[in-house]
């Protein structure tokens, strides 16, 4: 009996030992984090926001790898295929996320990947060139409504998530409009930029120096949300204008490929926290006019459930007569 005894306390200490281990997961590699767009957009702008100060707290290399094409799905794949070791994590843009693995040659499913944490939620807003004829959102709308798809705007790719706001944009105002479709936001912004396009849908981060600078080349002239943006007092939301009345944007966050153990989860998801709330990532974030929103693993999976109903419902609507453009 006492060697049973005995037995049992050896091996009821040598799980309390595995388990101990197990939690106290640690990577013990250099770490890639896969960013599905080109540098200098929005959700590569998250990630460098978080990058040099997460080596202070993780211990390891962090390397930014940019994977472009595809509209962002050849990155996602290179995330969803990574071994799922810990070492390998990679940037979601929801809604664009969930509503392009249901296009044809995606080759992935929302459930391929992990939530680890959200970072930002930020709010669309229509941009227009500062010194082109729109003053106000009426004036764009006035002008699309006489012209019916000759005005353009440039998206981040077919149903991607800015595509999604200006449908969202043009169905609510009752006008019709050319999409041209670019591989993320830094094409997009050229588009603009140069003229070859009359407005574009995205994040106030994305355009914040372009549009604040003592001689702005862009002008916002509306808000999707049910406040007006701190930094554009006088930019009317969508709601007010008689148009889009709900909130829409974009929420950024981390995964990691489908497979990884809950130690590597759990271990990402506090040390993220930590990371999110250091005093360098607050400034960054403020100074970049990004929301940082920090989201762990459970509330960001519930946001992506969220928005994957979304663009399974909501965006048969809007794409119900929409072509897929060049």
């Amino acid at each position: 009996m006492k060697i049973f005894s005995a037995l049992i306390v050896g091996m009821f200490s040598a799980f309390i030992s595995f388990s101990s281990v197990a939690a106290d997961w640690k990577p013990t590699e250099d770490i890639t984090i896969i960013v599905p767009y080109k540098a200098g957009g929005g959700t590569d702008m998250s990630a460098q926001a978080i990058r040099s100060v997460a080596e202070k707290y993780i211990k390891q290399k962090i390397t930014i790898k940019n994977v472009t094409g595809e509209d962002g799905i050849a990155g996602v794949k290179e995330i969803v295929k990574a071994n799922p070791d810990g070492h390998t994590l990679g940037y979601v843009n929801l809604p664009t996320f969930a509503a392009m693995s249901y296009l044809p040659g995606a080759y992935y499913k929302v459930s391929d990947v992990v939530p680890i944490c959200g970072q930002n939620t930020e709010t669309a807003i229509i941009v227009v060139n500062a010194d082109g004829n729109y003053m106000m959102l009426e004036d764009l709308v006035e002008d699309a409504k006489k012209h019916p798809g000759k005005i353009k705007a440039a998206t981040n790719g077919y149903k991607a998530s800015y595509h999604t706001g200006a449908q969202l944009f043009a169905h609510s105002a009752g006008f019709k409009y050319t999409a041209v479709h670019c591989d993320g936001t830094v094409n997009q912004l050229a588009k603009l930029l140069t003229k070859e396009v009359d407005f574009i849908c995205v994040t106030f981060a994305e355009v914040a120096d372009l549009v604040l600078s003592s001689s702005p080349k862009l002008r916002v002239v509306g808000v999707f949300g049910n406040n007006r943006i701190s930094a554009l007092p006088d930019v009317p939301t969508l709601d007010e204008a008689g148009y889009y009345n709900k909130w829409y944007g974009t929420i950024r966050g981390i995964v990691a490929p489908h497979g990884v153990s809950n130690e590597v989860i759990k271990y990402y998801t506090e040390i993220f926290k930590k990371i999110m709330s250091d005093p360098v990532v607050v400034r960054e974030h403020f100074k970049k006019h990004m929301t940082l929103d920090y989201q762990d693993n459970l509330n960001f999976e519930a946001a992506i459930t969220q928005l994957d109903y979304f663009c399974r419902n909501v965006e048969d609507t809007i794409y119900k007569d929409e072509p897929k453009q060049d």
